[in-house]
């Protein structure tokens, strides 16, 4: 009876999926890319609908986003924007570009008003991810067409990647849309040499624009992209004038007028401390060592695109050896091929690794990818190495989505809501089965039928689910019960100790104390308020009693937490 039903439901699936073939996929993009800003409306809708939900309502993620938010609500509560700090300490890891985005969205939604809010901290994030989505279209229909632009910018916006850091307040998606827009302006100088035209002024200038807001954001890597891709582009067309026209005599004094103010002020300011810490104590140690426990060998980003890159991962293998043996003949294929591999190779021999360095070269990938499934190219890959990595990327791309049902099943549990993620795991469960069927018939069909898939998962995880987790949220629970006392005393200070994640810093205010017990006892007052683990409540002053119990997972260590929060007994909580 089991089968017979089974049968029955894959013969109506069969049904419903055999109205969709390759040829009616390319004429619906071949439409939807028709009129002058009909695609550019559908990628900036598609993108709000990606990137909008959870944006207000997750909490700050430790490490990274509470320490960029914090700094930038800082400058906005002090009028310094000139040097970075995080609470008392300077923090002179990143340029400041980043918080000056943040601290300026913030200035004109309100200052004030939303400065302890933290989504307006991530709508730069937000908007520079739609930025390099379009960025990915214009590139697209510059190289492959109209119509294929539009499917790469669409398979781009649904990378999984881009759509993590789209809706947190990090450098990433700023540096990607920096870094995108200055590869832009170079791909249109080289293309303008190649077809012996005069490269225009406005690239150019462009080009160092971009490149020097690249620098304010995380400085050396999209100068090193660009001069990677560049000299690479030279080498394969064997022609040294192959980016004439970028006209450094005009672009490396405007790159140093857009540097240089802020760079000789935050020297000053930091009595030289800045480009010491930035360059030799971050960005040095990097280069020689796994730096905060995240070294990993060569290989590390090539397996992972299998998973970040998704969908268009399920090609990525034979498109790129596809551009390998076309690099002289096609601008496309050499474009792409110099952008992707020369960055890529230094990555992997880098010691320090994380998830999100190699985003920066995910849009050549992906247009490669797109051009590929277009053309239906069948070409058979032909050393063992490559058919291993292909059919790994295709096992791990069928894996994506029935591991996110699963996800979503297990995240019942926790829910406020238990049977939120129940039926949202069995729709995406009945698309993987259906992207699968697609895949058989034709790549095409199958990177098409995840776009509308993925947008489903990022609503319903970041936007219903993850929201609703109550027990990784710890430092939440912790400071929306600390902000419940300060509202009967606004002059208490939260006093935490054990728990110095920055999230906790931005949530409960900038006042609040990282400490240890000693300072609990040296400043022992009514105003105070102590976050502890429940296993040195004994080491208390008898005076503090405790009026909050606090329980969870804490994510960033992997352990639980059972603390609560503790206040003099004389406030009259008997």
């Amino acid at each position: 009876m089991i089968r017979d039903a089974f049968q029955r439901f894959s013969l109506r699936m069969d049904l419903l999926l055999a109205r969709f073939d390759a040829h009616t996929i390319r004429a619906s993009f071949e439409k939807l890319a028709q009129g002058r800003w009909k695609p550019e409306l559908l990628l900036v809708a598609v993108c709000l609908l990606l990137y909008l939900p959870g944006i207000a309502s997750i909490p700050p993620l430790d490490r990274d986003e509470p320490r960029y938010i914090q700094a930038s609500r800082q400058m906005v509560e002090t009028g310094d924007y000139t040097r970075i700090y995080f609470q008392d300490h300077f923090r002179n890891k990143k340029p400041v570009g980043i918080y000056w985005l943040q601290a300026g969205t913030v200035n004109l939604l309100g200052g004030e008003k939303v400065k302890d809010l933290v989504w307006p901290y991530r709508l730069p994030s937000l908007l520079c991810a739609i930025g390099s989505v379009m960025l990915v279209f214009r590139i697209g229909t510059r190289l492959i067409g109209k119509p294929q632009g539009l499917m790469a910018g669409l398979l781009f916006a649904a990378t999984p990647l881009l759509l993590a850091i789209a809706r947190f307040g990090t450098t990433d998606s700023t540096l990607l849309f920096f870094t995108t827009l200055t590869q832009y302006n170079l791909i249109q100088i080289y293309l303008d040499n190649r077809e012996k035209r005069t490269p225009k002024l406005f690239n150019a200038v462009l080009f160092w624009v971009a490149m020097g807001a690249g620098v304010l954001v995380k400085g050396p890597i999209t100068p090193l992209i660009a001069l990677l891709t560049g000299v690479s582009l030279a080498i394969v067309d064997r022609n040294p004038r192959a980016l004439k026209g970028l006209r450094p005599w005009l672009g490396v004094p405007l790159l140093l007028a857009i540097v240089l103010p802020w760079l000789i002020s935050i020297q000053i300011a930091t009595d030289g401390a800045f480009l010491r810490d930035s360059l030799g104590g971050d960005f040095g140690k990097k280069l020689v060592s796994g730096q905060e426990s995240h070294g990993a060998p060569p290989g590390f980003y090539t397996l992972l695109m299998a998973v970040t890159c998704w969908p268009s991962s399920l090609l990525i293998v034979p498109a790129m050896l596809a551009a390998w043996r076309t690099r002289r003949q096609t601008a496309t294929a050499a474009i792409c091929f110099c952008w992707v591999v020369p960055y890529l190779v230094l990555l992997e021999l880098v010691p320090t690794k994380l998830p999100h360095y190699i985003l920066s070269a995910y849009p050549p990938l992906v247009l490669l990818a797109t051009q590929f499934a277009w053309m239906e190219n069948r070409e058979v890959l032909n050393k063992k190495i490559w058919k291993g990595l292909h059919w790994l990327y295709r096992t791990v791309w069928a894996l994506v989505f029935p591991l996110t049902a699963v996800v979503m099943l297990l995240c019942a549990v926790p829910s406020r809501h238990h049977l939120l993620p129940i039926p949202a795991a069995a729709v995406l469960a009945l698309g993987a089965v259906a992207v699968a069927r697609l895949r058989k018939r034709s790549a095409l069909l199958a990177l098409a039928g995840s776009i509308p898939l993925l947008a489903f998962m990022a609503v319903v995880l970041f936007g219903l689910v993850a929201p609703r987790l109550d027990p990784i949220w710890v430092i939440r629970s912790a400071a929306d019960a600390f902000r419940q006392l300060q509202r009967e005393q606004p002059s208490r200070t939260l006093y935490s100790v054990g728990y110095s994640e920055p999230s906790l810093v931005f949530l409960a205010g900038t006042q609040t104390k990282l400490c240890g017990m000693d300072m609990i006892a040296a400043e022992y007052g009514t105003n105070m308020v102590a976050l502890l683990p429940d296993a040195v409540a004994n080491e208390l002053p008898a005076e503090l009693e405790k009026v909050a119990t606090i329980h969870g997972i804490n994510y960033s260590k992997g352990k639980f937490v059972e603390s609560g929060l503790y206040i003099p007994k004389a406030d009259g909580h008997e």
